[in-house]
């Protein structure tokens, strides 16, 4: 049985953070990751081969929001992982406006990175079911409680509340 190989790309503007993230992100069977030191360089391999999840700093929401509107991309569905010390409420509304769908606040273990980035293509996978399928999603959703809380020793700060809906 042949696994679905999932693609990740990291483009931040360290170097080194870039190469330590990559490596521990490489490290988990199933996921190809490639490395990305510019805009340029993301976006044309985007225009070859689909990307199901792309991590970044929250400086780049603008790269992010061209992303998602630019139709010569080979998949423009995929998961976006923002990285920031900080977040402003500018930096926030701007993460939602551009099509980010989580930000991580750093410091963070690469470890913690690997744990969202799984989780991020495991709701990207169930959105891509509910696409084909919406009534087997929805009964899915009505049958299992979703948490609501978050432990304070969370990194991740939620942008859309659990019920959201984008709007058509």
């Amino acid at each position: 049985m042949s696994q679905d190989i999932k693609t990740v790309a990291v483009c931040t503007a360290s170097p080194a953070l870039t190469a330590i993230l990559s490596a521990v992100l490489a490290a988990k069977v199933g996921l190809r990751v490639r490395q990305f030191e510019s805009k340029a360089g993301l976006t044309t391999y985007m225009q070859l081969a689909p990307v199901a999840l792309l991590v970044c700093d929250i400086e780049d929401a603008d790269m992010v929001a061209s992303i998602r509107h630019d139709e010569r991309l080979a998949d423009r569905t995929l998961e976006v992982i923002a990285l920031a010390r900080a977040l402003t409420r500018k930096e926030r509304q701007q993460a939602v406006v551009s099509g980010i769908d989580e930000v991580i606040l750093k410091p963070m273990s690469p470890a913690y990175l690997l744990e969202r980035v799984l989780d991020r293509l495991v709701r990207r996978a169930e959105r891509i079911a509910a696409e084909i399928n919406p009534l087997s999603t929805e009964r899915r959703r009505q049958a299992i409680p979703v948490a609501t809380y978050r432990r304070v020793t969370d990194n991740v700060v939620q942008l859309f509340p659990h019920n959201w809906q984008p709007n058509p």
